[in-house]
């Protein structure tokens, strides 16, 4: 998500946040989300199309390797866009944040937009895509094979059934999503030019694609919540250790 805004403030620090981190930060943050759940995706595509390799794939320093690598590159291509913006100190004291134009009409500057919203959301919104359409295909064609094995549906254990249910719905929902939040963002990067902002439509438009976004990254924690057992296991357990922790710290100190 690029975004150009003036701001005006009296405090040379947040003058230097808001025209060189504000916004590189905020892409890498949301950059990184990205990449994780493409991690995510290809980890369930093993899983389910390529069970010979999961436990090779699937392992903690993989894991700790693919957040690594998804920060790493979410980081390098938000770096140049601390150049995006410029201040100078105005007659009365106060420090406007401005575009530096400058920079943003240079062509390799276009071609950087385009190259990374290519990479940050088209690449993902097709992998996504495509990975979870082959995933429940699997799961489709399990639960046939399933059936077929039984002699009718009803003879599929309740909680099997639930389970694919889930995983049936979480796919679907995260592929929506992504999607709906995502690719108008994506076009708004594209064709964004600063002629455009004297527009009140693209205006809206531009913040609406932004809290799109946003809600797509703020959402994606608690659908993986929801859907999936194993992550609310490992999220009951951790929580139910901490707070195990605090409650015998507590009563250590009012019995001593």
């Amino acid at each position: 998500m690029i975004g150009v805004f003036d701001n005006v403030t009296g405090s040379i620090l947040l003058a230097i946040y808001y025209a060189h981190l504000e916004i590189p930060l905020l892409n890498a943050a949301m950059g990184t989300s990205i990449f994780i759940v493409v991690a995510l995706t290809i980890d369930r595509y093993i899983s389910a199309c390529r069970p010979h390799y999961f436990k090779i794939v699937h392992t903690k320093k993989n894991a700790l390797r693919s957040v690594i690598i998804a920060t790493a590159l979410s980081v390098l291509l938000s770096a140049p866009l601390c150049l995006l913006k410029k201040f100078h100190e105005s007659p009365d004291g106060f420090y406007i944040v401005s575009e530096r134009r400058a920079v943003t009409s240079q062509l390799s500057w276009h071609i950087f937009v385009f190259s990374s919203e290519i990479l940050v959301r088209v690449i993902p919104i097709i992998l996504l895509t495509v990975l979870n359409a082959c995933i429940l295909r699997k799961f489709t064609k399990l639960s046939k094979r399933r059936i077929d094995l039984k002699g009718s549906a009803s003879a599929m254990a309740a909680s099997d059934y639930q389970r694919e249910r889930r995983y049936f719905l979480m796919l679907s929902g995260v592929v929506a999503i992504f999607l709906i939040t995502t690719l108008p963002s994506a076009i708004m990067a594209i064709i964004y030019s600063e002629d455009l902002e004297k527009y009140f439509s693209f205006l809206v438009f531009k913040n609406v694609t932004n809290v799109l976004e946003v809600c797509n990254f703020a959402s994606n924690f608690y659908l993986y919540i929801l859907c999936s057992p194993e992550v609310r296991k490992i999220f009951q357990k951790r929580f139910r250790c901490n707070s195990s922790l605090i409650s015998s710290e507590t009563s250590g100190e009012t019995n001593p």
